[in-house]
Parts: C-alpha cells; sequence; structure tokens
C-alpha cells in the first residue's frame, strides 16, 4: 500500500530502538557475525522492490542495525533473484567499539547522560557502542544514484532530513530548512503513532481499521503537510501530530547532529481533512557532539510473579518476601533486587480476580549461579509451606542474562561517515566540524509582543506566561542584529538581568513591565546590569573578574567584560560582528558566574 496507493518519491523506515540494538547483538552471537541486521526489511522489500523501480522511488532504512554492509550483501541478492536493476549503498561509521580506547585517550569518558558516571570507570564492559549519525550520508548516497540506502544507527529522522536535503539540494547551512525536515521526521518516525495510533484522545479517531501510516510532503523551504492515504483508517489531525511532535523531546529545542530544530516555532494548522500543515519551522547551529547508544553486559536476572488474595495482602507479601530471602541467603548477596507489591485488589470483590494482587520480585547478580535454576527451586520448594492461596504466574518476569543501556555524547570530532556506493568509499565529516558560521533562532516577534501592556494582564494569565516569556527574553541574546528594535548591546544586558532575576527568583511581574516601559534599552554598565538584576555592585564586578581569570574569552572578549565596563556604546555589537565573543560565549558567561550569584 504505502508505494502503490499515490506517488512518492521516498518510501523510508525506522526499525531501531535503543533496545533493538541489544536483540540485534544476540542475534548475531547466536546466528554468526553476518547477522546482526533486521530481517523483516528484507522480506519487505523483496514484496516492493519490482514497484519501487517502475515509479523510480528511493529507499532509505536503518535497518542495517550492527551490520549495514551484510544487509546491504543480502539486499543486492534479492534484486538479483528478481532481475532488477536497483543501486545499493550502506553507510558506516558509527561503531565505535573498535575505537572505545582510542576514545578514552582523546580525552573522552563517554559520561552516562542520565547518571553522570564514566564509562571508563565502570565496572561493566560494554558490547556495543554506535553513534548515533545525521543524514548527509545518506543525501551523498543519494547524490551518487543509490536507489536502496541502508543506515546503521542513524537518528531517526536522518532517512527523512536526508532524501529532503537531497531532493532540493539544501546546504549545510540551510538550518531552516533542515529545522522542517527534522520535525517532519520525528513527527512520521513512528509510523501510525502520528494518525491515530496510541493517541491520548483515541475516541476522535474514525476508525483503527486498516489504519493508514503517514506520509510527509516537505516543500522547499522546509514546511511540510502531514497526511495519509485516502480510504485508509486513522486520523490525521493538529490533536494526533502535536502529540507525535511532544513525542520522546526534552526541551523544545530538540538536538540532532544536523541542525536543532526549534518546534516552540512551529505553526501547525488544518489544512484539509487529514491534512495538517506544519510551518515557521526555524533550526540553529547543531551541537558539537554526537549522542552514542552503548550496551554493557549488565548480568543475569531471575524472579517470580506471585497472586496474593483475600485478606491480610500486606502480611502475606512479608511472609514469603523473608522466606525466599532466607531460604537462598539473603538480599545482600545479590546486585540488585526490586520488590514491588501492586494492590489491584478491590475491598469488596465480587469476584475471585477483584480479590487478587500480585507481588513481583526480581533480583540482578554478575553471577548466574546466584539467579539460575537454584533461585527457581528455592521458590517452588515454598509453594505449599507459605501463605495461603499460593499462585504464581508464569513467562511474566524476564529471566537469564541482560543489558544494561548506557546514553552518552563524544565530540563530533571523532565521528566519520563511509558510504559504501559504486564500489567507492566516500567520507563525510559532521556539519560542527567544517567551521561554518554559528547561527542560533528565535521567534522574530518582539514588536508585537513590545505593545502589550503588562500591567493589565490578570495575575493568573501572567503566572502561565512568565516561564516562556522569560525563555524568550533569553533566546533574544541570540538575534545577533535580525531585529532593528533592539542593538546587540541591549539585547545583552536585558538577558542578562532577565536571567540572574529567574535564577534568584526575583523576577516577578512589575521588573519584566518596567522593562517593557523602557522599551527594552538599558545602558550597559555595572551600574545598570547591578540595579535591573537587584545585584549588587561588587558582586557584578566579582563575576566579571572570575570570568577574565577563567579565561573564557580571548583578549578582545577580556575587553568586552573588564570590570569597569568602560567600553564606548556598541562595542558589544562590533565584538560579535567581529566573532571575538560568539553568542555562544556570552551565554557561556552568563551560567559561570551562576555560582558567585547565588552566593551573593
Amino acid at each position: 500500500m504505502c508505494i502503490r496507493d499515490r506517488p512518492i518519491d521516498v518510501l523510508n523506515g525506522d526499525y531501531l530502538a535503543e533496545l533493538t540494538m541489544t536483540i540485534l547483538y544476540n542475534q548475531r552471537l547466536k546466528r554468526g557475525e553476518q547477522h546482526g541486521y533486521v530481517g523483516t526489511f528484507l522480506k519487505q522489500f523483496r514484496d516492493i522492490a519490482k514497484s519501487a523501480q517502475e515509479k523510480n522511488i528511493k529507499i532509505v532504512t536503518n535497518a542495517g542495525g550492527l551490520n549495514p554492509s551484510s544487509m546491504a550483501e543480502s539486499v543486492k541478492e534479492i534484486i538479483d533473484e528478481l532481475n532488477l536493476d536497483l543501486k545499493v549503498a550502506h553507510i558506516e561509521g558509527d561503531d565505535l567499539m573498535p575505537r572505545i580506547d582510542e576514545l578514552y585517550q582523546g580525552g573522552e569518558n563517554l559520561t552516562n547522560i542520565d547518571k553522570s558516571l564514566d564509562l571508563q570507570k565502570y565496572e561493566k564492559k560494554p558490547i556495543t557502542a554506535n553513534a548515533y549519525l545525521g543524514a548527509w550520508g545518506i543525501k551523498e548516497a543519494l547524490d551518487n544514484g543509490a536507489d536502496v540506502v541502508i543506515c546503521p544507527r542513524v537518528t531517526d529522522a536522518a532517512v527523512v532530513i536526508g532524501p529532503a536535503a537531497w531532493k532540493y539540494n539544501w546546504s549545510r547551512d540551510q538550518y531552516d530548512e533542515l529545522a522542517g525536515a527534522l520535525a517532519a521526521g520525528h513527527i512520521i518516525e513512528c509510523g501510525a503513532q502520528a494518525t491515530g495510533g496510541n493517541y491520548s484522545f483515541f475516541q476522535e479517531v474514525p476508525t483503527f481499521d486498516n489504519i493508514g501510516y503517514p506520509i510527509a510532503e516537505i516543500y522547499e523551504d522546509g514546511s511540510f503537510v502531514i497526511t495519509k492515504h485516502e480510504n485508509t483508517g486513522g486520523l490525521v489531525s493538529v490533536g494526533t501530530v502535536t502529540a507525535q511532535l511532544l513525542y520522546e523531546i526534552g526541551s523544545p529545542a530538540y538536538l540532532n547532529p544536523d541542525v536543532i530544530s526549534h518546534f516552540d516555532t512551529l505553526e501547525i494548522t488544518q489544512e484539509s481533512k487529514d491534512r495538517v500543515l506544519v510551518t515557521n519551522n526555524r533550526g540553529s547551529s547543531p551541537t558539537k557532539t554526537h549522542k552514542v547508544c552503548i550496551n554493557l553486559v549488565g548480568g543475569f536476572r531471575n524472579g517470580v510473579e506471585l497472586l496474593l488474595t483475600g485478606l491480610d495482602i500486606e502480611e502475606k507479601s512479608k511472609l514469603i518476601v523473608d522466606q525466599i530471602f532466607k531460604s537462598v541467603g539473603g538480599q545482600d548477596q545479590f546486585d540488585k533486587v526490586d520488590i514491588q507489591l501492586h494492590r489491584t485488589d478491590k475491598e469488596n470483590p465480587i469476584s475471585n480476580e477483584e480479590a487478587q494482587a500480585f507481588l513481583r520480585i526480581d533480583v540482578m547478580s554478575s553471577n548466574p549461579d546466584l539467579v539460575g535454576r537454584l533461585f527457581n527451586a528455592k521458590i517452588v520448594e515454598l509453594a505449599l509451606a507459605n501463605f495461603p492461596g499460593w499462585t504464581g504466574r508464569s513467562g511474566v518476569v524476564p529471566n537469564g542474562a541482560y543489558i544494561e543501556y548506557w546514553p552518552a555524547l563524544v565530540d563530533s570530532k571523532f565521528i566519520k561517515e563511509h558510504i559504501h556506493v559504486d564500489g567507492k568509499i566516500i567520507d563525510v565529516i559532521p556539519t560542527s566540524q567544517l567551521n561554518l558560521e554559528e547561527k542560533y533562532q528565535c521567534k522574530l516577534n518582539i514588536k508585537p509582543i513590545s505593545t502589550i501592556n503588562l500591567k493589565k494582564v490578570k495575575p493568573e494569565i501572567w503566572n502561565r506566561i512568565r516561564l516562556p516569556m522569560y525563555l524568550f527574553w533569553v533566546r533574544v541574546l541570540t538575534l545577533e542584529g535580525n531585529d532593528p528594535t533592539l542593538s546587540p548591546n541591549d539585547r545583552v544586558v536585558l538577558s542578562a538581568s532577565i536571567y540572574f532575576r529567574k535564577r534568584t527568583g526575583i523576577l516577578n511581574f512589575n521588573d519584566i513591565s518596567e522593562l517593557y516601559e523602557n522599551d527594552y534599552l538599558l545602558p550597559t554598565n555595572i551600574s545598570s546590569i547591578s540595579e535591573a538584576s537587584k545585584m549588587p555592585r561588587e558582586t557584578v564586578r566579582r563575576c566579571s573578574n572570575k570570568l577574565i581569570k577563567m579565561g573564557h574569552f580571548e583578549k578582545k572578549g577580556r575587553q568586552l567584560f573588564r570590570v569597569n565596563y568602560a567600553h564606548k556604546d556598541g562595542e558589544i555589537a562590533s565584538f560579535i560582528k567581529n566573532k571575538a565573543v560568539t553568542t555562544r560565549d556570552m551565554m557561556n558567561f552568563y551560567f559561570s558566574i551562576y555560582d558567585d550569584l547565588a552566593q551573593s
């Protein structure tokens, strides 16, 4: 259906999750080094390969997983069997396992994003380490005539960004256009989740029969329409698209190795039935790091789930937990023990099922013997010698070896993609390593906001808009002269003052109102920053001195933040224009002085 019912340019598939990488690793262990990719794709490819060639539809997928070269060979075999003429390319460069020691020596600690632990110092060892590659390797493959592009671990949206960049021949720094493609890729990456599946307001969906999968119609400016095939189930609405847009994001600034897409600038409208238009896409320069999916040998696990029925549930739970761990030698011998009592029972049940709670016990250890058959045997021995009504559930608690997920970042200078096409290898480096001019983005609607009389805003409304307005003003710093209302001088000081106030809890209605009444303009000296931020003048001096001593700026940058602030009007603008101090330097300045600020 995906390629038969209407014309499309590219068919893409996102097969990889963090858990998938573990599954593929186990597959390779059991079935041989030639495996480690998503075999389901081969079956699907066989079904649609002929139609794809007839309609000149490109196919881009990350189903290559841990072994894109082997999958590419399998795809070529299918093409030969079907007597087709399709060019296959595959991408490598995501696998960092052979380079772990090199990364350590290069100063990369591969720190766990969630736990702030360094991998090198951790007792468990990695078995897979794959960087999330970007989209430019895909574009390069398509530019070289590839009909099928087999990717390894790329970002989910890369399989959409790459084809869009190829179609319109976007350059690396067309960040607004790339940001739109990133948003489109993020929306369609989970298939029917954008067309009514897994949707909180599922009652709005007319039918789930034969649910249609999403299609992104991407335009040259990066705006796009999300739709689906006609006469299919599901729903494409502002609600379904917005719900998927918010899926798995931590911030409105959605990070990607190709671009930062600012989701809070997007405008989403219902164009017609099952057609949602997304416009006003804005993008910034990508970060200088790549995310890495690392899996470690976690150890071994086992467990049991027991049903507790009737009265005295808490007492029954304590009784069996105590007896299980006494019989196996105590809890302390395990690396981790997780005990959960779920009170699904009702106070006045009308059936046996409504009288049941369930107790789940999970144990983990690096020693497989502790959580092996003996553990199970000890539990079975208690079946007729413990609480009344013993009933166990089988097959609901995982057992055996388990993998520990370790998300980390790596400097992008260590990343290089290798595109294999037409018997040649083409290397592609990340955008952040091209020394392009850094660009940052925010909403360019200062003038309309300036007409608001904040003193007339009701407190309950103000409490809802205060944080977004603060975030907006911090982003004003990044405009770099795009708006005539503010000079770079004024933006720097205004952003600083609001940032200081927010972090110290001083930011309030009257503060912001005063700034609006002053038309945003504040003189750039210590006295005004002290007054605006409600910081003692000495604190401002101390913070400035600290940054100078820390060497955050080059010589010209030090002049910018000298203690006496004795510079001519417009000098900040000159420094920014001449790139002696970047907006990133400015933000580093504000964040770095927070410790001193908190002590004042």
